[in-house]
């Protein structure tokens, strides 16, 4: 993919901080002062910050939305506005100073309404329920401003599967989800939760060329460190218990490439994973899990922070470096103060 020439071009840039009603009302908060907007792919809620006010109105935080966006000029154009976020608010500090009234608001992305939403009665779905249609369902039990954006499968769970009362949506939904090979569900920019099979990362197209030329976006200070711990070259998945090993599906992974310097002929050992009782509907889906978790375990071994301007980039998309590696986005923050820069982590993305 070629990028966009307006993100290679020097540009102003601010943001802009709005409420969203229940009914959709949206107002622009002329009093902000400060602050931060962070992501994480390690994260049950990915996305999260806090903003600073000074002398704010009154607003009823426990029933808006907070919608940050990203606001640029390139000359001699006119300003254009990206959307960052759509955040629920998670605590509200206020406090006298010297400039006045200063109200500290913590945001988290709506993903938070799942996780504090408790189911009050058993939850349970008998083997062959289409895992999407369930998996919507739950969302739309668990949130008034709930839009979604779901792939859908035709795949059946093999098993039935039930939680109690007192179980977060979240983790009916995720488990539901693991089942068959999807990502966990997410929150997008609008605050839409996202519901996608998972793609391993060697499969994921690049979506962004950083380069060290004329067009580039990032400092040239990079900081790379390396993590070989838990680097397994064998994976075996089970999805029966303990207790009935004759049961269930098996999934196997191995790293036999003697050009990989994790494989079992380089290494000359196996250094295995092991899991039992593994959700999966089907051989081919346990297949995907093993090579998973093994592909997962070879990211870890590089990880590069790069600060600069911000480009369009979403959480697990790939990009390539200046030095021509492929590697995965997991991790961003973002200074909401004008010219700051965004720091991005990404993690190395290697083939099975």
């Amino acid at each position: 993919m070629a990028n966009s020439d307006k993100w290679s071009k020097s540009r102003s840039q601010s943001y802009r901080v709005y409420t969203i009603s229940q009914s959709g009302a949206v107002d622009k908060l002329n009093c902000v002062d400060s602050g931060s907007l962070d992501w994480s792919v390690f994260r049950q809620v990915r996305s999260g910050g806090s903003i600073k006010l000074i002398d704010p109105p009154d607003v009823d935080w426990l029933s808006v939305r907070i919608r940050v966006s990203y606001v640029y000029r390139i000359p001699p154009g006119n300003e254009e506005e990206v959307v960052l976020g759509t955040y629920l608010v998670s605590a509200v500090d206020t406090k006298l100073s010297a400039t006045g009234w200063e109200t500290t608001v913590t945001l988290q992305d709506t993903i938070t309404a799942l996780v504090e939403d408790f189911v009050d009665s058993a939850v349970s779905y008998p083997a062959g329920t289409v895992v999407t249609d369930a998996v919507s369902e739950q969302l739309e039990a668990s949130y008034v401003n709930s839009v979604l954006a779901v792939t859908e499968s035709t795949a059946g769970l093999s098993v039935g599967m039930a939680w109690p009362a007192g179980t977060s949506r979240v983790k009916i939904v995720n488990d539901l989800l693991d089942a068959i090979n999807y990502f966990a569900v997410w929150a997008d920019e609008l605050g839409t939760f996202r519901v996608q099979p998972y793609v391993p990362p060697n499969q994921r197209p690049v979506v962004w060329r950083f380069t060290a030329d004329r067009t580039s976006v990032i400092r040239t200070d990079i900081d790379t460190d390396q993590d070989l711990h838990n680097v397994y070259n064998k994976v075996v998945l089970t999805s029966n218990s303990s207790n009935d090993p004759n049961s269930g599906f098996v999934g196997v992974a191995k790293d036999e490439d003697p050009n990989s310097p994790f494989s079992y002929p380089s290494r000359g050992r196996w250094v295995s994973k092991s899991k039992t009782g593994v959700k999966a509907t089907s051989q081919q889906v346990i297949d995907d899990k093993a090579a998973r978790l093994l592909n997962e375990s070879r990211q870890v071994v590089r990880r590069d922070t790069i600060r600069g301007l911000w480009v369009p980039l979403d959480m697990h998309d790939n990009a390539q470096m200046p030095d021509g590696s492929v590697m995965s986005l997991v991790e961003r923050k973002i200074n909401l103060s004008p010219g700051a820069l965004v720091t991005y982590v990404f993690r190395k993305v290697d083939s099975l």
